[in-house]
């Protein structure tokens, strides 16, 4: 069996929410032009996009979904966290802060590296800061973050 595999990479980037019906549309096409048997999407966009349309792509192809509340755990940081604790899976020193104060007290009592991860749906990446200035610095940019200690101490 043929299994071909679209990823929304390269030349197919993820649209803006407000995008996903004129995407669905571009994606569809790509699907019956290429004969494509398998769509996975691999990032919160895409799962969403494709959750969203499952049941119109689904006609064109085989369409691969965890179930919706396992991939929230996945992409909100603060629940993947909350469910590794209860499993006791070891995490690193991890601060959720509430206020935006809070950095500079614990700006203080961490050791160096560490690393700021995005909570929010988008997911645009993770921070790498190798200083309190640049914590402070970093932390201020972002917004509804995780704040993990990874130094080996």
């Amino acid at each position: 069996m043929k299994l071909d595999m679209l990823l929304t990479d390269g030349d197919y980037k993820n649209p803006n929410e407000d995008r996903f019906n004129d995407y669905k549309e571009e994606v569809v096409t790509i699907l019956k032009k290429n004969e494509i048997s398998a769509l996975m999407p691999v990032g919160n966009i895409s799962y969403k996009f494709v959750s969203y349309y499952k049941y119109v792509l689904q006609k064109y192809c085989n369409i691969t979904l965890v179930d919706e509340d396992i991939m929230e755990i996945a992409q909100d940081k603060s629940k993947t966290f909350e469910f590794a604790q209860r499993f006791n899976i070891p995490i690193p020193r991890t601060f959720n802060l509430n206020r935006v104060d809070e950095i500079n007290v614990i700006a203080k009592k961490i050791s160096y590296h560490c690393v700021i991860k995005i909570t929010n749906y988008n997911e645009s990446g993770v921070i790498y800061c190798n200083n309190k200035d640049e914590l402070i610095e970093n932390y201020m940019c972002t917004y509804n973050q995780v704040l993990q200690n990874v130094s080996q101490s």
